[in-house]
């Protein structure tokens, strides 16, 4: 039987936990989203965004996401370790994808 930490039934993107690391410590610190997105220097929507996980947000956002929030380094450590920029093609299809960069000939072969 599998077994899940998360109980939202989903498994949390890396952005997602991101966003939310990020929203918990918005909160700890008594921000509301327009206050911090403003010291940020950009609206509500776009910290929103980064919150849930749907933007990307850059370097910069993290490290004075950090200063503001007196977190460290999280937001940065973090930001690090994610990529932002996943392949388009599944894991599995990576062997596939190497072995297309080496090919030197493409056989196709047809019945008729």
């Amino acid at each position: 039987m599998s077994q899940r930490n998360g109980s939202r039934g989903q498994a949390e993107t890396p952005r997602a936990l991101w966003g939310r690391l990020l929203k918990r410590a918005r909160e700890a610190c008594g921000f509301t989203q327009v206050t911090l997105a403003s010291h940020l220097g950009f609206d509500r929507s776009t910290l929103a965004g980064y919150e849930t996980g749907k933007n990307v947000p850059s370097r910069e956002v993290a490290e004075k996401g950090d200063a503001l929030l007196q977190t460290g380094t999280q937001l940065t450590d973090m930001w690090d370790d994610i990529d932002w920029y996943p392949p388009e093609y599944p894991d599995w299809f990576q062997d596939r994808a190497e072995m297309d960069k080496k090919a030197v000939r493409l056989d196709v072969y047809q019945t008729g």
